[in-house]
């Protein structure tokens, strides 16, 4: 019937506005958690550069600077790791923007993407059904 395809339709129309601003909200999470990753990122790097850029005039302008270069090195390969490991963490931020998100869309009754598509299925499998039936009686 003419209804039950409008129906369809409509569901269909609805389901895909709810799915753009469940992507667009996703995709802000997400972007703000890659926002702040990359920012962390960004100001362990410079505090890494300057500190060596300090250590390096430091070491040239003291007899000090050669007996604390060792001193130095094991900093640098302190920090280092620390920097690499802020990049890392960026894949377990990412994944737990995405978690978070699902779970609160997920509580505040806002189906997903997949959600929706089932449900869209459903309603044309029963539509056909139900134009079937008409046909049949």
């Amino acid at each position: 019937m003419v209804t039950t395809k409008a129906s369809a339709r409509e569901l269909n129309r609805i389901a895909g506005r709810i799915g753009e601003d469940v992507v667009k909200v996703g995709r802000n999470a997400w972007l703000a958690g890659l926002g702040a990753v990359a920012t962390v990122e960004e100001r362990a790097k410079s505090l890494l550069d300057e500190l060596v850029a300090k250590g390096e005039s430091f070491e040239k302008e003291s007899e000090l600077g050669k007996r604390l270069q060792p001193a130095a090195e094991r900093v640098r390969r302190t920090v280092e790791p620390a920097v690499n490991t802020v990049k890392k963490a960026g894949s377990a931020v990412e994944q737990q923007i995405q978690r978070t998100v699902s779970e609160t869309l997920h509580r505040l009754g806002i189906p997903t993407r997949d959600e929706i598509g089932t449900l869209i299925n459903r309603v044309e499998k029963l539509t056909r059904k139900v134009e079937e039936l008409q046909k049949a009686s």
